[in-house]
């Protein structure tokens, strides 16, 4: 189990930023895991304080969205509003970004179903300044080389770093959905939980072969709430109270890891609300 207080973290460098030559846009680290296996997954609060622009893309990897301030938007046309949950399936393209701030939002960025993984932020950092010498990042995410010829080539910089880091090319998983799901959860109703007095829940879906699910939770003050199955890994992020488990305090933006076989109990102090992601399953 892995939990994090996010009233005690400060906002960094987006170290993607260094890929591609933007200093727009800052991070609030909350949990990573990067062991190198298919389950690795980066968790972050992301803001933009000016304007950001990213193309349209695909990725080989999931994301999940929490819009927490102002709006976001992901293709023409196309906004995640304030509150909106959003679920981003790997090989599915979206965009253009342009988001003009301020705008915050939390990201989850995991391996999918494919087991492709998600290569951690240092790994492509570092591969990222070997490329520098031969080639040089530009604004909008591109990587341009200048051949024997003078031929000025620009490819996608996740892409070109992907490839450099893993020596082959860089196929994208088929996609599942035709493109990126979006949920309001204020239209969910509140269920009680079984056997959980004070407990409540929204189920907003269950996505993919990995059986990738999003729920809201609810706890009243003085109640008892327990975070994690058992039976697969979980994150919880806290958008408002406070739960507290002997000396330990987790308050709004806080995040819990479990795994499988774990469980965290805590006493609510102060009215929580979170949202939990059960990461894909890899035997689906």
């Amino acid at each position: 189990m892995k939990s994090v207080d996010g009233r005690k973290l400060d906002w960094t460098f987006y170290s993607f930023q260094r890929m591609r030559a933007e200093s727009s846009v800052t991070q609030m680290p909350l949990l990573r895991l990067a062991e190198g296996g298919p389950g690795d997954f980066d968790f972050t609060i992301v803001r933009v304080d000016s304007e950001y622009y990213a193309p349209r893309h695909t990725h080989p990897w999931a994301q999940v969205r929490l819009m927490l301030e102002g709006e976001q938007n992901y293709g023409e046309g196309k906004e995640l509003p304030l509150g909106s949950v959003s679920y981003f399936p790997e090989g599915v393209y979206y965009g253009p970004h342009d988001v003009k701030g301020p705008m915050e939002n939390m990201l989850l960025q995991f391996g999918g179903p494919s087991g492709m993984g998600y290569p951690s932020h240092e790994a492509l950092l570092k591969v990222s300044e070997e490329m520098r010498k031969t080639g040089k990042f530009i604004k909008g995410g591109v990587y341009e080389t200048v051949g024997p010829d003078g031929q000025v080539k620009r490819t996608d910089g996740y892409r070109a770093t992907w490839e450099h880091y893993k020596g082959k090319p860089l196929v994208y998983p088929k996609p599942q959905y035709y493109e990126p799901v979006v949920m309001f959860p204020e239209q969910f109703p509140w269920k009680r939980v079984e056997g959980m007095p004070g407990n409540y829940v929204k189920p907003l879906g269950s996505f993919s072969a990995g059986e990738v699910e999003l729920k809201m939770v609810r706890a009243e003050a003085g109640a008892e709430f327990v975070h994690g199955s058992g039976r697969r890994r979980e994150i919880l992020f806290v958008t408002e109270g406070e739960l507290s488990a002997g000396a330990t305090s987790l308050g709004k933006r806080s995040a819990v890891y479990t795994t499988e076989g774990e469980h965290a109990r805590y006493t609510v102090t102060e009215d929580v609300t979170a949202l939990v992601i059960v990461l894909p399953s890899f035997t689906a």
